[in-house]
């Protein structure tokens, strides 16, 4: 299937039926590639998935509400497979917006300085969680262990659990680690 608004080619994956709301799943079928890395970028290709696939910190995603307006969540992530995985829960707005409109954008960056981090603009896609189970792999990631009073309730919900994956379209990143001070210097893990 060709999506012609978006000039990309998709593959029907099906529709999960979430009341007052119908999701077709559509897989983006551009992955990571050196060509989507921003030329003014600091780091390559390499060092961006590098970071993705160690920073331990929450991915700021953005997407577009019905109303127009930009929204920015924080969620748990994990990189693999040249995608963004995220988990949360079907009745969520995140979900209704994504599933209208799957254009978003995501950072991935600390708070404290010295300041760098990824950024970038993909195409989201919702599969049901027993499709591409993520949530105990980003509950170990972020919890060290899934044994804890949080991660037996948020494992309690599977039936209701949605997988968000990002396919980045374009990335970039950004270091300040050398012209700032290094007595500040944190490695990304906060």
């Amino acid at each position: 299937m060709v999506d012609s608004s978006r000039g990309m080619a998709n593959t029907f994956l099906g529709e999960i039926n979430v009341p007052k709301l119908r999701i077709s799943l559509c897989a983006r079928t551009k992955n990571m590639k050196k060509n989507i890395v921003a030329e003014n970028s600091a780091w390559d290709s390499a060092n961006i998935e590098s970071y993705l696939s160690n920073a331990h910190i929450p991915c700021r995603l953005s997407c577009i509400t019905r109303d127009g307006f930009p929204h920015v969540t924080s969620l748990w992530f994990k990189y693999h497979a040249d995608k963004l995985w995220f988990s949360f829960q079907q009745s969520s707005k995140l979900a209704l917006w994504l599933a209208e409109e799957p254009r978003c954008g995501f950072e991935i960056a600390g708070n404290s300085p010295p300041y760098h981090g990824v950024r970038g603009r993909g195409w989201a896609w919702l599969l049901e969680s027993s499709e591409k189970p993520v949530l105990e792999s980003l509950i170990k990631r972020y919890l060290g262990t899934d044994a804890s009073p949080l991660a037996r309730w948020l494992l309690s919900r599977p039936n209701t659990e949605l997988t968000l994956a990002v396919s980045p379209s374009w990335v970039t990143s950004w270091d300040y680690r050398k012209r700032m001070d290094n007595s500040t210097c944190t490695t990304g893990q906060e």
